[in-house]
């Protein structure tokens, strides 16, 4: 038995190999991951740019440092999604919630600053937006604010 809090209807499947969009399990089966482990992994698995950098990183022995200090390749990534986008600064998210969470706060700081009186977020009602306070007063789904 796991003592990994069970938050989802956790499948009885582990994977061990993955490529591109292909995951295989523990007995060789292979498998096609059509939702990109729940819209995360749009790179797929096992990318080689993506696997290099990493490598390099943890080869480093600096593996995780504070937004208070420049990491130099999140530089390099900001510089080219300004240079794609046309937008004048980037922020980077751990995951989906944190993204959500960071448009909720944005928007309010921006509603503040022009001084709307009756601000309002529009949200998808039947969506998923994650798990923290914010995001789940967001959604529509009773089922998921319950828990």
């Amino acid at each position: 038995m796991s003592h990994v809090m069970n938050t989802y209807a956790r499948q009885p499947v582990a994977f061990v190999r993955g490529e591109g969009v292909w995951l295989w399990d523990e007995a060789g089966k292979k498998y096609l991951d059509a939702l990109a482990g729940i819209a995360v992994n749009t790179l797929g698995y096992g990318h080689p740019v993506l696997t290099k950098k990493l490598t390099e990183r943890i080869r480093s022995g600096v593996i995780h440092t504070s937004n208070l200090w420049r990491i130099p390749d999140q530089e390099a990534a900001a510089d080219r999604v300004a240079e794609i986008t046309g937008l004048d600064e980037v922020f980077f998210c751990n995951s989906g919630l944190e993204a959500t969470e960071a448009c909720i706060k944005v928007a309010r700081k921006y509603g503040h600053d022009k001084g709307i009186a009756e601000p309002a977020i529009v949200v998808m009602e039947k969506a998923f937006h994650g798990r923290s306070l914010a995001t789940l007063s967001a959604t529509g789904s009773r089922k998921v604010q319950a828990g």
